[in-house]
């Protein structure tokens, strides 16, 4: 059976599309980004040379027990470049944003707060 998680990334300071492009080929050499031939984790992305940044979605939820393991490696084959990889996975409040530069990584939670009704008394 297994958990599944519903993945997207967001990467900085990418210096070029030639950099991008690396990327994408780091990620489809470890069947993490979908090609002809392997699915992959994820399926789009897309570069903006702009803001030097790129954004990269899955098509659906998916299994990658090992997404730190492989994100860590790839963060030290691109160093100056930082990746947000963001995570809800089957559970209702499991949601959550790990970071990684230079093979460093961070992991960060969703809190969930319910504002307080403006018009209608609750006592809590």
């Amino acid at each position: 059976m297994g958990y599944y998680t519903y993945f997207t990334m967001e990467a900085q300071n990418i210096k070029n599309e030639e950099e991008y492009n690396s990327i994408v080929h780091a990620l489809k050499e470890r069947e993490l980004f979908s090609n002809e031939d392997t699915s992959g984790v994820f399926d789009e992305g897309k570069y903006y040379e702009i803001s030097h940044t790129a954004y990269f979605k899955a098509y659906d939820e998916c299994k990658w027990y090992e997404h730190t393991y492989d994100m860590v490696k790839i963060s030290r084959l691109f160093p100056g470049v930082t990746f947000r990889l963001s995570g809800e996975g089957e559970e209702r409040d499991d949601m959550w944003h790990e970071y990684f530069h230079n093979g460093d990584s961070e992991e960060c939670h969703a809190h969930i707060i319910f504002d307080k009704p403006t018009y209608i008394e609750w006592n809590e």
